[in-house]
């Protein structure tokens, strides 16, 4: 989709995704040349998460001063995942910010993500639903 478009798009994406049950749904926006993205879970709020391992070092920096910017303090964050297959724990860095129900909030930081921390600002985006 184009970028014009983009930050409506991610929005309606991020208000369905408050609606649905499932526990594991999602909305992931990527930029497919790229393989870079920012993703939400599904829960109570909206929380954006951007993982470590998908970040080079400047990258890193540049996440690390935009979401200082949002107001947290601590980061990356740490998260332990287990896998409900092999039990498996899993630990990886993130970076992360809750914007409760604010969908508009979302969906401008993510677009700023990309603009920011990628250096990608008006690159195609795909949304990616669950």
């Amino acid at each position: 989709m184009h970028w014009d478009m983009a930050e409506d798009r991610i929005h309606d994406a991020l208000v369905a995704l408050t609606g649905r049950c499932e526990k594991h749904s999602y909305v992931i926006i990527i930029e497919e040349d790229s393989g870079k993205f920012v993703q939400f879970g599904r829960g109570p709020d909206l929380v954006i998460d951007v993982p470590c391992i998908a970040l080079t070092g400047g990258e890193v920096e540049n996440a690390s001063q935009f979401f200082e910017s949002l107001g947290e303090e601590y980061y990356p964050n740490k998260r332990y995942e287990r896998d409900e297959k092999t039990g498996k724990v899993t630990y990886m860095l993130i970076f992360n910010h809750n914007f409760g129900r604010d969908a508009r909030a979302a969906s401008q930081t993510a677009m700023e993500c990309f603009r920011i921390i990628y250096g990608l600002a008006g690159a195609e985006l795909e949304i990616r639903e669950e």
